[in-house]
């Protein structure tokens, strides 16, 4: 049920709300003593309000938004092959949001795909693996204890045939969550 952002938003705001409807009025009297005039209400806390209310709606959901469409495209059949699949999943990566998790985890199925297709070029297979390689270790980098990306690197190591580093990541997995 937690396994996304938006399931702990809703459940946290829901007890702060009826937190909120429990507490006495004595506490909030005490934690704020000068009361707002009308006009100091109307014409700097509300626009203030709005602007930071803005600001983060923006800059959290924003690129968001733009990694999961660049994240559909990129998992799209295009006419002009598997270049313009990694040119979308270069764009999704580039926002650096957390939705770079997902398209990770779209990046590594479809990477060992190019990889195994007959029909594409020998250079766009290799440009395909080190990008998926940069962005596996990158996030390793990022969340070193996380057993769900080194499951990742591990299952993709191994079927890119490179099985040390398949073993050497599945054995810190298991070290990351026996």
């Amino acid at each position: 049920m937690f396994d996304n952002l938006i399931s702990y938003i809703i459940f946290f705001s829901l007890l702060a709300y009826v937190h909120g409807r429990t507490v006495h009025q004595a506490v909030w009297e005490r934690v704020w003593t000068r009361p707002l005039s009308e006009d100091m209400f109307r014409y700097v806390a509300v626009p203030v309000a709005g602007v930071l209310l803005c600001a983060t709606v923006y800059f959290v959901n924003v690129p968001a938004m733009r990694t999961s469409t660049n994240l559909i495209k990129a998992i799209s059949s295009h006419t002009e092959g598997p270049s313009k699949n990694l040119e979308f999943f270069k764009k999704s990566f580039a926002y650096d949001s957390f939705g770079s998790s997902e398209a990770l985890e779209q990046l590594v199925p479809a990477t060992s795909q190019v990889v195994q297709a007959t029909q594409v070029p020998d250079a766009l297979k290799q440009e395909f693996y080190a990008f998926a390689v940069e962005q596996i270790e990158k996030k390793i980098k990022e969340t070193p204890h996380d057993a769900r990306y080194l499951l990742f690197a591990g299952s993709f190591y191994n079927r890119n045939n490179q099985h040390d580093k398949a073993i050497a990541h599945l054995e810190k997995a298991i070290e990351a969550s026996p």
